[in-house]
């Protein structure tokens, strides 16, 4: 009897001990059970795990962090897996960037407006464009995902060189042709479309005739300053804009204005003005066309020109001043744009999809360059964009002979 009373009493005692402590208990066991099986699987060679392999330079791995194993297998020239379901080639272009840039937006505004007459009448059924967004891997499978849906051209623009040789090696196994646009490589496309002018041997030859023997830049990449290197002394070069006019402020102020300038980016304008607000102005001044550029320039030599000399305030309006110039007091040149990019990229990649041949593989074709804006056609330039507020400048090149350059009759 008594040991059926103590029975009965540690019974009640465990079920109150469960009662009380329930989820403590079944977090703990839940806990031992995760650790018997991490202790399973690991390896018994000393109870560490095997050390993952790091990839070899030059492999897919290097830089294609996060993408699938298929995708790293096409890569790398071992699987075509991924381009097993694809559809029979068809009238259709596709086009890839890494990323899209100021100058990109010209050039698909240009395809999309050369594509849409075509559309219409039906010789071309679709134009599929690929932003990648920066991401390498991302661009890959943009490309397998356009040769999946049948595309017989594959234009690919803004791109390093390691992704090209990549996207041309998989274009190359489904037998699509590669237009390539301004891509730094020496094969892997039918044709390579290259339309960056010169622009910085017609800087250093301007400012030259200027009678500069030094200049400081603004925007320009190393090629460019070893260019202007060939003709005259590169001082400071600057990557930001309000690096350069503080420092034409500083000259300013020290009694020493910097004397000349080429700016490769997009802030002519604003550049120009640092001078002005001074009332005084380089000697030279080169820079990519722009609309507020050259409504600067062309107002500073008619009339003059507004310069805001004290910027707006909660309490104060902004404080200005009307600034004018004679031919004599400042040379100024401005490099146009060229408008139709995008419509001689679609003129080659519209043969090629038609079956068409170019005279080699590995074409290199330069567009004519853009135009020179100088004192003698700045009115010319100037009544074409007067209505405008802002934006670049541009020219439309002559792209007529392309067609010219293909053999062969059009694909049925």
């Amino acid at each position: 009897m008594r040991k059926e009373r103590w029975f009965r009493h540690y019974k009640k005692e465990i079920k109150r001990f469960f009662r009380r402590f329930k989820y403590p208990v079944m977090i703990a066991t839940a806990a031992a059970a995760v650790l018997v099986i991490v202790f399973a699987v690991l390896p018994q060679s000393g109870g560490e795990a095997e050390e993952t392999p790091v990839p070899q330079q030059g492999q897919p791995g290097d830089i294609y962090e996060g993408v699938d194993e298929e995708t790293l297998a096409g890569l790398a020239g071992t699987d075509t897996s991924l381009l097993e379901q694809q559809e029979e080639r068809r009238m259709a272009i596709g086009v890839t960037l890494l990323s899209v840039r100021s100058g990109d937006e010209v050039l698909l505004a240009g395809l999309e407006q050369a594509a849409a007459a075509d559309r219409e009448q039906g010789v071309l059924e679709d134009l599929m464009v690929y932003d990648a967004r920066g991401g390498p891997n991302q661009q890959i499978q943009d490309v397998y995902a356009m040769l999946n849906k049948g595309v017989s051209v594959l234009v690919v623009a803004n791109t390093e060189p390691y992704n090209f040789s990549k996207i041309a090696e998989i274009a190359g196994q489904s037998g699509v042709q590669v237009v390539a646009c301004d891509i730094d490589a020496q094969s892997g496309f039918a044709v390579n479309v290259q339309s960056k002018d010169d622009i910085a041997a017609a800087f250093s030859q301007f400012l030259k005739g200027a009678g500069m023997q030094s200049t400081e830049v603004l925007g320009a990449d190393a090629a460019q300053i070893e260019t202007m290197k060939q003709t005259l002394e590169v001082g400071a070069s600057y990557d930001e804009m309000w690096d350069a006019i503080y420092a034409i402020g500083v000259a300013i102020g020290d009694g020493q204005p910097i004397q000349s300038m080429a700016v490769f980016d997009y802030n002519s304008n604003d550049v120009l003005r640092a001078w002005l607000k001074a009332d005084v102005a380089p000697r030279a001044f080169a820079g990519v066309a722009t609309v507020r550029f050259i409504k600067t320039w062309y107002g500073l030599l008619n009339g003059g020109v507004e310069v805001v000399t004290q910027e707006a305030t909660e309490e104060a309006e902004a404080v200005t001043k009307t600034v004018s110039m004679t031919p004599a007091d400042i040379t100024c040149y401005a490099a146009t744009t060229a408008e139709n990019t995008g419509g001689a990229v679609y003129a080659f990649a519209k043969n090629l999809m038609q079956g068409k041949t170019l005279p080699q593989q590995d074409y290199v074709y330069t567009l004519p360059g853009a135009e020179a804006i100088t004192a003698d056609n700045l009115k010319a330039y100037y009544d074409k964009i007067k209505e405008q507020d802002s934006g670049l400048v541009y020219s439309m090149v002559d792209i007529s002979g392309i067609d010219a350059l293909f053999t062969g009759a059009a694909a049925a």
